[in-house]
């Protein structure tokens, strides 16, 4: 447990001793709000959501309530002394989360004035002014997952037992987290926009006690939270033809143990085997937000067992991304994870850009921060002894040149990607990009004028004219899915005991057909083996 100390620079001493009794003011003179249930029905979890951006009808939130007993205004505040211990010190009523009691006197009377604050609410006082929008009269910012708003926002502290949408405490189980959709520049470098900072409630003995001015974006999961994380609706295969469909459900996305989850089942124990061979529909269209199909080319919404002589997708996994929370440009991206085993599962952590600035795909580029395969060892094209980083870009799809900014690595000892976890990061900077995986470099690639790089024909139209950093110069999210199969090329015709034909015109019956040969492979229906597990995603601003 770290001290609970503060030291304060001089020149800021003024000014968080006006916070601090600003806020001991607003806190003094406001109620405590019962905070009802909102379930996430798109997750079945009894979690409860926050909304920052959701405007308090109080339009006084930080003043004493109409009719109540008025509240004296202390006198200008001096520290009662030299910051040491007794005047910073553990506010042992501070239940869950850890508190502070902040004592401040008067210089022309003997009377003192406190106010009782989130540790890391205080430390944040001291560490990051420049960062913060305190009690601005409409910033409406949830700054660094402090708690503090302007007196259009909220200024209570819900612990997960509801919406925070008072003035008070909430009583719950949690806690609120960071700065969500906060929507404020980061400073130094006007493209890192923090739009889903979120700090999850870890164990408060698990939780860092200051606030990392370098960090932009954190998930620990101690939950899923489809807020940050959206998930994909769709049958479509994506652009490889794989043999999934994307759902929203916790069988195959979930949360256990602090550890986030993405794993591969089989429909046919949700549907039945005849259905998914004939007959059975699957519709994914939807009504509601959060349960409408996100891809319908390919027949992604919507499928009939039997139509045009395919199964209906054999497999349910999951695609979640952070396309509506968070975006980025430029910066470090660290992902601690472990990659699943199973013959012919596709496991991937990867970026796409959110504006399409350049074009369709690859035109806008894709970065591919980690691709594994689930076969074991033996399997000549890689297995999960392997993994690779891949750029891919090109002005059309038939100019993709993936194939010069791709790298694969294994570790010398053999050992496997889905034995332990391990740190996958991305290093991106203007002049170029770089992969690592626990430090060991495996993709580096200098931006130097992309398009003299692909050496493409003289008649093709450059769309990146007047950048040599383009595509890789806009705003990406993060994307993390376990896809199987498919007839791109990614499982080689030809190598191993594959069960299908990229060319076939029915590869997904010829895979399912074959199950018994591949299906062992993948453990326990109900086990964990056959899922990617991610403990942690992180994004840093570079050169912090």
């Amino acid at each position: 447990m770290k001290s609970s100390m503060l030291s304060i620079s001089p020149g800021r001493t003024a000014l968080l001793l006006l916070c601090i009794a600003t806020v001991a003011i607003g806190v003094s003179g406001t109620h405590s709000k019962d905070l009802g249930n909102n379930d996430l029905h798109s997750s079945g979890h009894g979690h409860h959501q926050y909304h920052p951006d959701r405007q308090s009808s109080d339009a006084s939130l930080l003043m004493p309530e109409q009719g109540s007993e008025s509240l004296p205004q202390p006198p200008p505040a001096l520290l009662s002394s030299d910051l040491d211990a007794g005047v910073v010190a553990d506010d042992s009523t501070a239940g869950l989360h850890k508190m502070m009691a902040v004592d401040f006197r008067s210089p022309t009377d003997d009377h003192s004035y406190g106010a009782s604050l989130r540790a890391d609410h205080a430390r944040h006082l001291q560490d990051d002014f420049q960062a913060m929008d305190i009690l601005d009269g409409s910033a409406n910012v949830i700054v660094e997952g402090n708690g503090f708003a302007g007196n259009h926002g909220d200024d209570g502290y819900a612990e997960g037992g509801g919406q925070d949408n008072g003035n008070g405490l909430g009583h719950g189980h949690g806690q609120v987290k960071g700065q969500k959709h906060a929507h404020k520049q980061v400073q130094g470098d006007p493209y890192l926009t923090a739009h889903g900072r979120t700090n999850v409630n870890k164990p408060v003995e698990h939780q860092a006690q200051t606030v990392d001015p370098c960090l932009l974006f954190e998930d620990n999961f101690d939950r899923l939270d489809n807020s940050i994380w959206k998930h994909d609706l769709t049958m479509t295969g994506g652009g490889n033809f794989e043999f999934q469909m994307y759902i929203n459900n916790r069988s195959n996305t979930f949360v256990k143990d602090g550890i986030f989850y993405i794993r591969p089942t089989l429909t046919e124990a949700r549907i039945g085997l005849e259905p998914l061979r004939d007959g059975g529909v699957l519709d994914m269209w939807g009504m509601d937000p959060g349960t409408r199909c996100t891809g319908n080319y390919n027949y992604g919404c919507f499928r009939v067992a039997g139509a045009g002589g395919n199964y209906l997708n054999p497999i349910q996994s999951g695609l979640v991304r952070t396309v509506e929370s968070f975006k980025f440009r430029y910066g470090k991206v660290q992902v601690r994870a472990k990659m699943p085993k199973g013959k012919w599962i596709w496991p991937a952590i990867w970026m796409l850009p959110v504006d399409y600035q350049y074009g369709n795909w690859p035109a806008s580029g894709e970065i591919d921060i980690v691709e594994s395969r689930g076969n074991g060892p033996e399997y000549e094209a890689g297995g999960h002894d392997s993994m690779s980083s891949t750029l891919h870009w090109g002005p059309s799809y038939e100019f993709n040149r993936y194939t010069l900014t791709h790298a694969n690595y294994s570790f010398p000892d053999g050992s496997s990607f889905s034995d332990d976890f391990h740190v996958f990061t991305l290093e991106w900077r203007a002049e170029g990009l770089k992969t690592y995986v626990d430090d060991q470099l495996v993709l580096d690639v200098p931006f130097d004028d992309m398009f003299k790089k692909g050496n493409f024909p003289s008649w093709v139209n450059n769309p990146w004219a007047g950048s040599k950093t383009a595509p890789f110069d806009q705003e990406f999210y993060i994307m993390m899915n376990v896809a199987v199969g498919g007839a791109s090329g990614y499982f080689p015709d030809n190598v191993g005991d594959k069960p299908w034909s990229d060319r076939s015109q029915h590869a997904v019956n010829e895979f399912y057909d074959k199950k018994d040969s591949w299906y062992p492979s993948w453990g326990p229906e109900d086990g964990l083996d056959r899922a990617m597990a991610v403990d942690y995603v992180r994004v840093f601003k570079n050169d912090c």
